[in-house]
């Protein structure tokens, strides 16, 4: 409450216009009509900041105006600091990546790319059915969807994805096992297509979208999105899907694949990722060496 004493001085009361410039003066300053933009004329904290300067401006007091101009003054400088401080959070908002403005992104980048070559790091958590001794290597992708993955040494193992089959080669044992993804849905390997072949709105289209922030990683700016399927049957398999893209080329640098079981994950970083190459369209074909045994699930 707006209260001043002066001893030996008789308090009487004043109508508001003594103090109505004080009020006029809020009104004209320049973080008022700053704040009134970022707020709305009407808002509460306006409302509020006026009630108490018409209430200034009606007070009882004519005696002790020093005082009283010094707290109205006082007043005025704080609301001023707290609208500026406001402005200044919103126009670093704006700046920042929102869901709509990401997947618009992913969007535009996706539309481009053709092919993507990249170094991987591979970690599995729980039984992969044969892709999990694979914890290296080089990954191509097509625009169809297609990829395969040629693991490092000792044993040089081969992941294709060609369509709706997934492909494990062990050219030590000259053996090929094909798995028709059809009859064998709870795979994991599919979903290493995201963010890749499947553009910003097919993502949209087909998952619950979380946006996760920015961080880095090594010299990297990323941006994390994590994905949850919209179709039951999807999230039969797969629980969430987190991604986190290069804001420099927007493709994964990190995807983390968790069963909907929760017993199974699939970590891949990639690193030396390039873009729209001339690879060779063989190279997602079902053509192994002659000799190889294939076995079908």
């Amino acid at each position: 409450m707006w209260s001043i004493s002066i001893k030996d001085t008789r308090l009487r009361l004043r109508t508001a216009a003594s103090y109505r410039p004080f009020a006029n003066r809020w009104r004209d300053c320049e973080c008022y009509n700053a704040q009134s933009r970022q707020f709305g004329s009407d808002s509460g904290a306006a409302r509020q900041a006026e009630q108490q300067l018409e209430f200034a401006a009606s007070g009882p007091f004519e005696d002790g105006l020093g005082n009283l101009m010094k707290t109205v003054n006082s007043m005025i400088g704080l609301l001023c600091a707290v609208a500026t401080i406001s402005l200044v959070q919103a126009q670093e908002n704006e700046l920042g990546w929102t869901m709509d403005s990401a997947i618009e992104q992913l969007e535009r980048q996706g539309r481009d790319l053709d092919t993507v070559l990249a170094q991987i790091e591979v970690e599995w958590q729980g039984a992969a059915e044969g892709s999990d001794s694979l914890r290296s290597g080089l990954i191509d992708f097509n625009d169809d969807g297609d990829f395969r993955i040629n693991g490092s040494e000792p044993d040089k193992r081969v992941i294709l994805l060609e369509g709706r089959s997934l492909h494990l080669y062990d050219p030590a044992a000259s053996q090929v096992t094909e798995i028709s993804l059809s009859r064998n849905k709870d795979r994991l390997e599919p979903f290493m297509r995201l963010g890749f072949s499947v553009t910003g709105r097919e993502l949209d289209q087909q998952y619950l979208i979380t946006f996760a922030g920015e961080d880095v990683f090594g010299d990297r700016r990323v941006l994390k999105l994590e994905l949850t399927p919209k179709k039951d049957a999807v999230r039969a398999v797969v629980s969430k899907i987190e991604i986190a893209f290069d804001q420099s080329s927007w493709l994964p640098v990190r995807q983390i694949i968790t069963h909907s079981s929760g017993t199974k994950t699939v970590t891949v970083s990639y690193t030396g990722t390039a873009r729209n190459l001339n690879l060779n369209p063989q190279l997602f074909r079902d053509k192994w060496p002659k000799g190889t045994d294939k076995i079908r699930k």
